[in-house]
């Protein structure tokens, strides 16, 4: 049976084959690994990246540098995606993540000249609002506080509705049946005794203790919240910011950023994220690992070991991988002091990650290096050309042709 014909246009297109295209891929990914190997450890450095629209990001956070880079490898687009990956799945290790797939694509180069083939290698609450009267309380003890989720206002029918009015009575009753109803919402809210209603910002349930009722006819003595301890309007700036705070057992809360400039303020708030990823890791996979790279040389030892009972070609991807993680010490507890340059015993040192970061970021690097080991094949498509109607093309040729006529006649 005849073998199916593919058919490519690779006339005017870019293609790399072979030991070619897996040299041109560990390159690109060891190219993006060294743009952002500055940006790990307690010395790390910033970036400063022009963003499409004109502004200025300065930044040391591995995912946010790499969003903002434009690049045509496809490796490269392909490490860029692994930093996106580990920034959804665990919210932390992003830098690393990317430096320790390249590294370990780097080691795989002496690997790779030596013609090994790859398929035998691989088996509280803060609201921006001010009150909205000037004799509203600002400072109140022990709130009552309602959460509503629907609007104060006299609710008009969905459907289209005709009024016939004969007289100007008629127009008066309108008014006041307007008028009723919000008079009845309003009873119905001043039954409760109320401190504050507040029908907007999302304040959570959690934090006050109160009930969001969506319709104010539902409104009970249970959904009154009284978990607040303190309720007061405070100027920020040139803004008035809303703070409930002093609560009994919260469950939420808002945490305030403040900064001299809006640069700075960015950069605090991808640092936090990052501290809140950590944390959320911690507490939903109580188990902790030693920093500062101790835990990648205890898996490079262990590699080591397990590449010398293998025999073959199948023994170097053990290697290589442990060359990518190990230092000179060779402890499972010793790792990087990352202010002196020196090895330090992490156990004493007090340095730990949260285990499921280094696990992510570890099955990420290697799968990634995996998948780009693999490909033989770099094939870069040719722009398409504007489709233009067969008469546009005929009267752009016969227009040339008359110029170069009378050009010739001249």
């Amino acid at each position: 049976m005849q073998a199916p014909v593919v058919v490519m246009n690779t006339q005017s297109g870019d293609r790399q084959t072979g030991r070619k295209a897996q040299m041109s891929n560990i390159t690109a990914a060891k190219t993006v690994a060294d743009i952002i190997r500055s940006c790990l450890g307690p010395k790390a450095m910033l970036k400063m990246l022009l963003d499409p629209m004109g502004g200025i990001v300065l930044t040391n956070d591995g995912h946010a540098i790499l969003r903002e880079i434009e690049v045509s490898h496809p490796a490269a687009k392909s490490m860029i995606e692994l930093s996106r990956t580990q920034d959804e799945e665990v919210g932390d290790g992003t830098t690393s993540v990317i430096i320790l797939a390249g590294e370990m694509l780097a080691q795989s180069l002496p690997h790779n000249s030596r013609e090994i083939s790859t398929q035998l290698v691989l088996d509280g609450v803060m609201l921006n609002k001010d009150i909205t009267h000037p004799k509203m309380r600002r400072r109140i003890e022990n709130p009552r506080i309602i959460l509503l989720d629907c609007t104060l206002e006299y609710k008009k029918g969905e459907s289209q509705t005709n009024i016939e009015i004969s007289k100007e009575d008629d127009w008066n009753k309108i008014l006041q049946i307007e008028e009723e109803q919000v008079k009845l919402m309003c009873d119905s809210i001043l039954a409760l005794k109320p401190d504050l209603v507040i029908t907007e910002k999302g304040v959570s349930a959690r934090a006050t203790g109160a009930t969001v009722v969506n319709r104010v006819d539902d409104l009970q003595e249970s959904d009154v919240g009284t978990e607040c301890g303190l309720f007061e309007i405070e100027k920020i700036g040139d803004e008035y910011f809303t703070f409930l705070t002093k609560c009994k057992s919260p469950k939420a809360c808002t945490i305030l950023l403040r900064g001299p400039s809006k640069d700075i303020l960015n950069e605090i708030d991808r640092n936090l994220a990052d501290a809140m990823a950590v944390a959320r890791n911690v507490m939903f996979h109580p188990r902790l690992s030693p920093g500062g790279g101790a835990t990648e040389m205890a898996v490079a030892v262990r590699l080591g070991q397990l590449a010398k009972s293998i025999e073959g070609v199948q023994q170097w991807p053990y290697r290589a991988v442990a060359e990518a993680m190990e230092h000179a010490e060779g402890g499972s507890s010793w790792g990087i002091d990352g202010d002196k340059g020196t090895l330090v015993d992490m156990n004493e040192y007090g340095v730990w990650e949260p285990e499921a970061v280094k696990l992510q970021s570890i099955k990420t690097a290697v799968e990634s290096a995996c998948l780009l080991l693999r490909v033989d094949d770099i094939c870069s498509a040719k722009a398409a050309r504007a489709l233009v109607h067969p008469a546009v093309e005929r009267n752009k040729s016969s227009k040339s042709s008359r110029l170069t006529n009378a050009c010739s006649c001249s």
